[in-house]
């Protein structure tokens, strides 16, 4: 019989004793079991005193005694709450089909929260399976979650867009948090944390950045240091937000940290009015209503630029990290003079 520690220095079940109290057949399900993954708040290290336990089963074959269309199944182990989410062959190729897809962004979540669960969650039994079936597949997914929630975030940029054309303060000023919010999922994604639930958010950022308090001091403003909306101060707040958004994507895209508190970004002169992302391998500018693709270096540039740099100090920063990054600054030419087409074109501000 084979037992399996759930919690540690807790308690200890079998999998027979699962399959009892989740009245399902031991043969067709568990004898099937692959691999038994504890994931959620448990596995997550986010759990409170309320909290269930979560156990992901992948078993073998598609033949299942828990119904056609039931994948969940909820008992009680020793006086806890579980919830089971059976995990067939089919399951787990729709899965493997999501992680190998070059971009993420026409997915649910809720099939990306499973992928995430799948790779991160606590082996309890099957571990040789896992460790074969995971290979280099988290460091995909994390890098792929990133560029997932970077490419959401445009949608709130063009949100802000119509808004200011509308002239709707408050609704601008919230869908501006929105796209800041997900700068700093794709931080913490780009960092190793995919887990995706909002909920914990904040405490994921404490213990992340833990030696960096600008990082959590800064999404704990945009929580809770909104403005009043009036024109000038929801021209000033998604400003600095889109910057705020900037300084997180200068780390994720090319390595350059940038620590500025959020007041310090709003007391800073200069800004970019657009949104730049990157979506399969290649950057774009979201400026107004209208979308360019930009060489790698120019997307630097325009980072560098929201994020507060100086333009003085682009030549000498851009040159270091596109020597850095392998970066071809091919096409930029010289970094003052693109600062000026820009303030020509009405995209950036001094």
């Amino acid at each position: 019989m084979k037992y399996i520690s759930i919690k540690a220095d807790e308690f200890e079940v079998s999998l027979e004793r699962i399959a009892s109290a989740l009245s399902v057949d031991m043969e067709t399900d568990f004898l099937r079991c692959k691999c038994l993954l504890l994931v959620g708040s448990q596995a997550e290290q986010l759990d409170t005193d309320s909290s269930d336990l979560d156990l992901m089963l992948v078993v073998d074959g598609h033949e299942s005694s828990w119904g056609e269309n039931e994948k969940f199944r909820s008992c009680l182990l020793n006086g806890m709450r579980t919830e089971v989410l059976i995990l067939d062959d089919a399951g787990l190729k729709k899965l493997t089909t999501i992680h190998q897809s070059p971009s993420y962004s026409r997915f649910a979540l809720r099939d990306l929260e499973f992928l995430h669960r799948l790779l991160n969650g606590r082996v309890l039994h099957g571990k040789e399976w896992h460790d074969i079936f995971l290979g280099a597949r988290r460091e995909i997914y994390q890098e792929r979650m990133s560029e997932f929630y970077l490419k959401f975030a445009e949608n709130f940029y063009e949100d802000t867009v119509g808004l200011s054309v509308q002239e709707d303060s408050w609704t601008q000023i919230i869908q501006s948090r929105e796209l800041a919010r997900l700068s700093f999922d794709a931080l913490l994604a780009a960092n190793g944390d995919t887990y995706p639930k909002k909920k914990w958010r904040g405490r994921r950022l404490m213990r992340c950045f833990s030696e960096r308090r600008a990082v959590v001091d800064n999404f704990y403003a945009i929580e809770f240091d909104i403005p009043r909306p009036t024109k000038e101060n929801c021209k000033i707040w998604c400003g600095a937000l889109l910057s705020l958004a900037a300084q997180n994507q200068l780390e994720i895209y090319f390595g350059v940290r940038r620590d500025l508190l959020l007041t310090e970004i709003i007391a800073l002169p200069g800004r970019i009015e657009g949104y730049i992302f990157r979506h399969l391998g290649k950057f774009y500018l979201h400026s107004g209503f209208s979308v360019f693709e930009i060489p790698e270096a120019v997307a630097l540039c325009l980072l560098l630029l929201s994020a507060k740099f100086r333009p003085e100090d682009l030549p000498e920063k851009i040159e270091g990290v596109c020597f850095e990054r392998n970066i071809s600054p091919a096409g930029i030419g010289d970094a003052v003079n693109f600062v000026t087409a820009l303030v020509a074109r009405g995209i950036y501000f001094r």
